[in-house]
């Protein structure tokens, strides 16, 4: 979004979910900073404003799901963090919606410390993906060449298929990643 431009967002009445990419929005009487995460009452629309001098950058998602009557906002300061097992502290999740238990629609954050090499590893879901920040890198093998994402660019992931993820550069990575049934993680062989 250009700086200080708007836009009116139809939601037909679905649950409407936000992360600011990059950028300050308003939505829903709230500012939003980057790498936030929102979930916006059930209305017929939401209307959101750049704030920002140098634009914004805006992830939508929609489901089909009960109302939601109150606004939600895990701004970036306050994403709720653990180290994940086995990872050397290299890793932090963060599950923003949902859990990873249940066989309905979660999403979550993952921070990748600066130069974690990942690992082949594989999941039981397809899910989409976000790069926020960083360098952070997401392939299968026979890609090719590994390129950095560009915070914004998104990526879809087959369930089971074989793919790594890591961090390449001098800055933490963040990625946002949205799947819909229940989230595990295997080594890849």
């Amino acid at each position: 979004m250009p700086p200080a431009s708007s836009f009116l967002f139809e939601t037909e009445g679905q649950t409407t979910k936000a992360v600011v990419v990059v950028g300050e929005v308003s939505a829903a009487n709230a500012t939003l900073g980057e790498r936030s995460f929102t979930v916006l009452p059930t209305l017929p629309s939401h209307d959101f404003v750049c704030a920002a001098a140098s634009g914004c950058l805006l992830y939508l998602e929609q489901e089909a799901e009960g109302p939601v009557d109150d606004l939600m906002v895990i701004a970036a300061d306050d994403i709720p963090w653990f180290d994940v097992p086995n990872t050397g502290g290299s890793v932090s999740l963060a599950w923003v919606w949902g859990e990873a238990e249940t066989p309905a629609p979660s999403s979550f954050f993952l921070r990748f410390q600066p130069g974690f090499p990942g690992f082949q590893h594989a999941h039981s879901h397809s899910y989409r993906g976000l790069a926020l920040q960083g360098g952070y890198t997401h392939w299968e093998p026979g890609d090719g060449a590994r390129t950095a994402l560009e915070p914004g660019a998104t990526f879809w992931q087959s369930g089971i298929a074989a793919h790594d993820d890591a961090c390449d550069g001098q800055t933490e990575c963040i990625a946002y990643f949205r799947i819909e049934s229940t989230f595990d993680i295997f080594p890849a062989e």
